[in-house]
């Protein structure tokens, strides 16, 4: 399991699977846990949706996970958030 960097850098993300498939790794998996944002946000981690989904684009049978805990800063956001955004389903087309 790799985790995003905490700068939204998706050519850093990339490459940490790169060097882990380069050393025989085969069974890897993302963890999307948001991307530090530098301006005030809503969000302790902002989703920035776009990325993870371009590393599904670039990487088409590697399994995402996405942590929604890391984008609030309290359980309500937490309940909010899972109600209003992102993927549904499993699927990055909704």
């Amino acid at each position: 399991m790799i985790k995003n960097p905490v700068n939204p850098d998706l050519k850093l993300w990339m490459g940490a699977f790169e060097r882990f498939y380069n050393t025989g790794k085969r069974k890897l998996i993302a963890i999307h846990r948001g991307f530090y944002f530098f301006n005030k946000s809503e969000y302790r981690n902002a989703p920035m949706w776009e990325i993870p989904i371009e590393l599904k684009r670039q990487f088409p049978s590697l399994p995402i996970i996405t942590d929604p805990a890391t984008f609030a800063e309290t359980g309500y956001d937490l309940c909010r958030f899972t109600k209003s955004h992102g993927p549904r389903n499993g699927r990055s087309d909704d």
